[in-house]
């Protein structure tokens, strides 16, 4: 456990799992126990970590916070190598083994890197839940699930407000974004000149064929970069040092550590992902005049769409809601952060621990 960071707040419950037949290894992190409900996704990669699960699961809980839900912050990730095992078996595995918080609804999951729909319904299934394929979050418009296309629209509402809050435009901006999943629909119309996946970046001073990358996303996935034919194809962390307005970081945790914060060219950084920068990064960038905003501000569209499918809302509500929250929240972060002197990630954060300990005040006092 010498890789969690215990604090004031958590995580309050840590549940290991492992069936031998399918060699599923598997956990999941709960942030914290002050509601009866937990939710976060699930991560299946070979190479996950528990301490990158607390990292996720913390930035859940600041996000409920962020939109005022009593739910707990949870992420669940599965070890998995697709190369050695099989795939169903290690998910049925995890759903019978995670079966009681499931059915309790003490851990609701969703999607994550390295999961589909089909295969949380494996889970589901496998933990005797109903199925829940027709749900809105599923339903495909364009290529891409409600999902992702509503987190992509706010990450790009987040970075329209924000250049607003710094004097730019950006429609005049020029973007750089690692992966193309979330926020490719919502960026077509404007100027990409840097694109990253696993593959490698695609770069183009002029500016990328969003619509055409986007067409070779859904023939080759990652492979999309080395098969688009003009401008330069470069290593993957090429990204972050190329000449671009607004960087949109898209992978792991911690992937912009103190040495690429220093490098960053952008001006703007509006994460898709969950904690992509360490705490010396923010502070660097913080120090160099760069604004970042917080991540489980901008990314929050995921969250807000099941919200409004809980509701009984459609497509159109979706994308209302994940407009005027995440407009608003971001607005709320920058001039908090210029309020307090503080990085807006620092500021995003306190005001995150500020709600949860008010909402134990509240239960206390109940």
């Amino acid at each position: 456990m010498n890789d969690i960071a215990f604090d004031d707040i958590g995580p309050q419950r840590i549940y290991h799992f492992y069936e031998p037949r399918s060699a599923m290894r598997g956990v999941l992190v709960v942030d914290h126990t002050q509601f009866r409900n937990a939710a976060g996704g699930v991560r299946m990669l070979p190479d996950i970590s528990l301490s990158e699960m607390a990292l996720l699961a913390r930035a859940m809980s600041y996000k409920f916070a962020w939109l005022d839900l009593n739910a707990a912050g949870a992420k669940a990730g599965i070890w998995f190598d697709p190369a050695g095992e099989d795939r169903e078996a290690v998910l049925r595995a995890f759903g019978q083994a995670a079966a009681p918080l499931l059915q309790s609804r003490a851990y609701m999951c969703g999607v994550d890197m390295g999961t589909s729909f089909e295969d949380i319904e494996v889970i589901r299934a496998a933990a005797g839940l109903e199925p829940d394929a027709d749900s809105l979050a599923n339903k495909r418009l364009g290529g891409l699930t409600m999902d992702e296309l509503v987190t992509g629209y706010g990450v790009i509402k987040a970075a329209r407000r924000a250049a607003e809050l710094v004097g730019r435009r950006l429609d005049e901006c020029t973007l750089a974004i690692e992966g193309f999943g979330k926020v490719g629909a919502g960026c077509l119309r404007l100027r990409v000149v840097a694109l990253s996946t696993l593959d490698g970046t695609r770069y183009d001073k002029r500016g990328l064929d969003a619509q055409r990358l986007f067409a070779l996303r859904e023939e080759c996935g990652d492979e999309a970069v080395v098969r688009y034919p003009q401008g330069e194809l470069l290593p993957k962390g090429a990204l972050y040092l190329l000449p671009a307005d607004v960087l949109i970081p898209g992978s792991r945790t911690h992937t912009i550590t103190a040495d690429v914060a220093r490098t960053i060219a952008a001006r703007l950084v509006v994460p898709a992902a969950n904690v992509p920068l360490t705490q010396e990064a923010d502070a660097i960038l913080y120090q160099r005049g760069v604004t970042v905003v917080p991540d489980f501000v901008a990314n929050a569209g995921g969250v807000l769409l099941a919200v409004v499918a809980t509701m009984g809302g459609g497509e159109k509500d979706a994308f209302a809601v994940t407009e005027q929250r995440i407009v608003a929240n971001t607005e709320r972060a920058l001039q908090e952060a210029r309020a307090r002197e503080v990085s807006p990630i620092q500021a995003a954060t306190a005001i995150a621990r500020e709600w949860l300990a008010r909402k134990a005040q509240e239960r206390e006092s109940a």
